[in-house]
C-alpha cells in the first residue's frame, strides 16, 4: 500500500511538473519570458508544488480508492499580452498535454526495455510506476484538453472569440473550476457514501486512456 502510494504520487508530481513547464518554456519561445524571470522553467519540483493539489488531494484519493487520482501543481504565469497572437495563446495551452503524451509514449517505452531487467522487485516496483506514468500522463493530457474553463482545452475556443457567447463562455472561469470539481470529486464523492459508482467523466477518461495505452505498450 506505501509503495502503491509513493508510486503514485511520485508519477503525478512528475507529470504535472513537465505540464506547467511546457507551458511556460513554450511560452517563452513565443515571447512571454514571465516565467523564465520568475524562476519557473525548472524541472525542480518544489518549485511548483501545491501542497494540497500536488500532495494531499492525490494521496487522499489514493487512499479512498475512487479509482480516479488527480492533482495540479501551481501554475506557471503566462502574459498572455506577450503573446500577441491567438495561435500563441493556443500553442502555449496546448504544449502542457502535447508534454504529457510526449512522457506517456516515453514510459510506454522504457516499460518494454524494463522487461529484461532480472531482478523482479526491482522488475515490480519499476514496472508499476512506469504503467502508472503512462496513464497518468494520458489522463491528464485529456482531463486538459476539454474545452471547459480554466482548463487549457478552453483556450482553442479562442479560434473564435469573435462569437458573443464564446466570448461570454471563456469568461466563466471560477464557475468552471467549480463545476469541473463537482462533477469529477465532489458528486462521485456523496454517491460512493451512498453506496453508488456515479464518476461518468473519470469512467470516460481511464477507458479513452486504456485504449490509447494499449496501442503504445
Amino acid at each position: 500500500m506505501i509503495i502503491n502510494a509513493l508510486i503514485s504520487v511520485v508519477a503525478i508530481v512528475i507529470s504535472i511538473v513537465a505540464h506547467e513547464v511546457a507551458h511556460g518554456f513554450v511560452a517563452c519561445k513565443l515571447g512571454d519570458d514571465t516565467a523564465k524571470k520568475a524562476g519557473r522553467l525548472t524541472i525542480k519540483p518544489w518549485r511548483h508544488i501545491n501542497w494540497f493539489g500536488t500532495l494531499v488531494l492525490p494521496l487522499v484519493l489514493f487512499l479512498a480508492k475512487t479509482g480516479f487520482v488527480f492533482g495540479w501543481a501551481e501554475p506557471v504565469p503566462v502574459n498572455y499580452a506577450k503573446l500577441k497572437s491567438r495561435r500563441n495563446i493556443i500553442l502555449t495551452a496546448l504544449a502542457g498535454s502535447a508534454a504529457n503524451v510526449i512522457l506517456a509514449i516515453a514510459a510506454a517505452l522504457l516499460l518494454q526495455l524494463w522487461q529484461w531487467v532480472p531482478h523482479n522487485l526491482v522488475m515490480g516496483i519499476l514496472g508499476k510506476f512506469l504503467l502508472y506514468m503512462v496513464f497518468v500522463n494520458l489522463i491528464l493530457a485529456l482531463f486538459n484538453l476539454l474545452p471547459v474553463p480554466p482548463l487549457d482545452g478552453a483556450k482553442v475556443l479562442l479560434l473564435w472569440d469573435k462569437n458573443p457567447y464564446i466570448r461570454r463562455y471563456l469568461q466563466w472561469e471560477k464557475y468552471g473550476l467549480i463545476a469541473v470539481v463537482s462533477i469529477v470529486f465532489i458528486i462521485p464523492a456523496f454517491m460512493q457514501a451512498c453506496g453508488i459508482h456515479f464518476n461518468p467523466l473519470a469512467d470516460g477518461l481511464k477507458t479513452i486512456a486504456a485504449y490509447v495505452a494499449s496501442c503504445i505498450i
